[in-house]
């Protein structure tokens, strides 16, 4: 971290940021250059075969993840100086003021695409008691419940297009992405996700069905173009004695003139 810079190294000269992004790629392919050796050698010396193309070919995921775990990680820990004077004493945030504390601590559970990482970041503790501190690099760097935006993105994808549900989604982070992360975690990312895009989906939503509807309009077939209006819901639990319990949402869906759905769109 250059010592002229407070947070992230905007303030460098073009000369620095080059050094510093050399230094730090060296020193991370450092630690994965015997590996990488050891996985290609171990290819050579095999007889050809898609069993040994295959363990090849894992073993290569597994180190290019790594590669990329170990150097998120050393980038964003050079985000912040060492020397606390170099950053401000006092911050205002919302309604409240903060002093900063001179220790950095250490965030273990950052998670990644490439798994988890640690952040070592000084926080600024509220000057009323029992309001907390804040972190500002993890809030610079949009963190989402200590989960990368990138993660959090890759998360709310799969969510939506995949239907996947908690145990699932869960299983494919830690199959994919060699991170653990529980429910209560995974909700609240996806809250918070949720809560980030609503200002964007009403418009983006209104985008889609008129390009849904061009091309239902220049489709061809013996139909007209159809907007279907309806609703569709899931059932969250069944009682012996009573009715089901069902969450429902409003949505709208696109027909072109052979009767194909082209799209459908939940209200909520």
């Amino acid at each position: 971290m250059h010592d002229l810079n407070g947070w992230g190294l905007n303030q460098a000269t073009e000369k620095q940021c080059f050094l510093e992004a050399e230094r730090l790629v060296d020193s991370v392919l450092k630690r994965v250059r015997q590996p990488l050796i050891d996985a290609l050698a171990s290819f050579f010396t095999q007889p050809l075969s898609p069993l040994a193309l295959m363990l090849f070919e894992v073993a290569l995921l597994k180190l290019v993840r790594e590669l990329g775990r170990h150097l998120l990680e050393v980038v964003l820990n050079a985000c912040e100086p060492d020397v606390p004077h170099l950053l401000p004493m006092n911050l205002s945030f919302e309604i409240g003021g903060y002093r900063r504390r001179n220790q950095k601590t250490a965030n273990r559970n950052v998670a990644s695409r490439f798994g988890n990482i640690v952040l070592h970041r000084r926080g600024y503790r509220s000057w009323e008691a029992g309001d907390g501190s804040i972190f500002p690099l993890e809030m610079l760097l949009g963190l989402n419940h200590s989960a990368t935006p990138l993660l959090v993105d890759w998360i709310g994808r799969q969510m939506a297009t995949a239907g996947s549900n908690q145990a699932a989604m869960i299983d494919l982070l830690r199959d994919e992405c060699g991170v653990t992360m529980g429910v209560k975690r995974l909700r609240q990312c996806v809250e918070q996700l949720s809560e980030s895009m609503e200002e964007f989906r009403q418009e983006y939503q209104v985008d889609v069905l008129l390009k849904a509807l061009q091309q239902a309009y220049e489709s061809s077939g013996s139909r007209k173009p159809v907007i279907a209006v309806g609703r569709d819901g899931i059932t969250l639990r069944e009682y012996k004695h009573c009715a089901f319990r069902v969450a429902t949402a409003a949505t709208v869906s696109i027909y072109d003139r052979r009767g194909k759905r082209l799209i459908t769109v939940y209200l909520a």
